[in-house]
C-alpha cells in the first residue's frame, strides 16, 4: 500500500495536528466485523495521517478564505477492503464537517480520494469485499474515486 505525497490546492502539504478523538473514528468507524477484524490494515495509519494533515492546514486562519482541494491518491494490489471503505467514508464525512467549521462562509473544500489497484475485486480471506465490483479497468488499474465538497459557514 503506497499513498502520493498528500497534496492542497496542488502543492505539497506535510503540516499536521493531531485529533485523536477523529482519528480513533477513522479507525474503528462502526462496530462491524469488517472494521473490528481491519484495524491493522495499511489504510487505517493513511487515512489518520490524511486527516492530521487536514487538520493541519485547517489551523491555519490565512487559509479560511482559500478555496481548497484536497487530494489523496492510493494504490496497491487489491481495493481496499469492506472495513477500510467505511473508514474513506469517515474520513470524507470527517473533512467535510471540519471544512463547514473551518473556511468563511461560501467557502469551497473538497477532498477527493482516488483508490488505484490491480486486481479484479474479490472476496478476501476475511469475508468481506476487496476493491469495488462496479470499476472498470482503465489500462493496467481499477480506479476507484471518491468526492466530497463542502461550504464554510463561518
Amino acid at each position: 500500500m503506497r499513498f502520493s505525497e498528500p497534496k492542497v490546492n496542488n502543492r505539497n502539504w506535510s503540516h499536521e495536528v493531531p485529533d485523536p478523538t477523529a482519528e480513533q473514528q477513522i479507525t474503528v468507524p462502526s462496530g462491524d466485523s469488517d472494521v473490528t477484524n481491519t484495524q491493522n490494515d495499511k489504510e487505517v495509519l493513511i487515512l489518520r495521517e490524511v486527516l492530521r494533515l487536514i487538520k493541519g492546514y485547517m489551523s491555519k486562519n490565512e487559509n479560511k478564505g482559500t478555496p481548497t482541494d484536497f487530494t489523496l491518491a492510493l494504490s496497491g494490489p487489491a481495493g481496499a477492503c469492506d472495513g477500510c471503505k467505511k473508514r474513506i467514508a469517515k474520513l470524507l464525512d470527517l473533512c467535510a464537517g471540519m471544512a463547514e467549521a473551518f473556511f468563511a462562509s461560501g467557502v469551497q473544500a473538497s477532498l477527493t480520494i482516488t483508490y488505484r489497484y490491480a486486481n479484479p475485486a474479490a472476496h478476501g480471506a476475511n469475508g468481506g469485499m476487496y476493491g469495488w465490483p462496479t470499476d472498470e479497468r482503465e489500462g493496467e488499474w481499477y480506479m476507484h474515486t471518491v468526492y466530497r465538497e463542502a461550504h464554510g459557514t463561518k
